[in-house]
């Protein structure tokens, strides 16, 4: 006959098992969903962990997802209201997105490389306007208010505030 340690032993070792597969399975690794395409006109694209496809309306958005316009525009609509709207051959990487709001946190971070993109803030901008920013590899533009407008192009960054107060970082 077993001992009672050895079927706890073994009765804890299988329950590890199970649990450590459950705990490495994609769905528990599922990405944090930020926002919703809203419009599209033309082929647009999103890299989503390595794989690209084709985005269309009411597609989701998630952190770290780096959208393409290539001859294409898109609108992106987040979940505390935020618009993004990217023009033709612009490149949006969703760097980080929290909106919390019971909790009294947001965030979204975006980071362009190329292209034209107009940000209309939300909920976040109220809520935690320090961590709303839109990064390019020349400046980092930070909203306080409504929305603001950009081009950028040939290591050359263009923006105009169409409201609210805007800071250079």
């Amino acid at each position: 006959m077993r001992s009672p340690i050895a079927l706890v032993t073994v009765l804890m070792l299988v329950a590890l098992m199970v649990g450590g597969a459950v705990l490495c399975s994609p769905a528990a690794f599922a990405l944090e969903r930020a926002g919703t395409v809203v419009a599209v006109r033309g082929k647009v694209e999103v890299d989503r962990e390595g794989a690209r496809s084709r985005l269309r309306v009411k597609d989701p958005i998630y952190v770290v997802d780096t959208i393409y316009t290539n001859n294409g525009r898109v609108q992106l609509m987040f979940s505390d209201h935020s618009l993004v709207s990217l023009g033709r051959n612009t490149v949006l990487t969703v760097s980080e997105y929290r909106y919390r709001p019971q909790a009294g946190e947001g965030a979204l971070k975006t980071r362009v490389t190329e292209g034209v993109f107009r940000v209309v803030g939300g909920a976040i901008t109220r809520l935690a306007p320090e961590n709303f920013t839109t990064e390019t590899p020349t400046a980092t533009i930070g909203i306080r208010g409504s929305m603001y407008s950009g081009i950028y192009r040939n290591q050359t960054l263009s923006v105009l505030f169409e409201g609210g107060r805007g800071i250079f970082v």
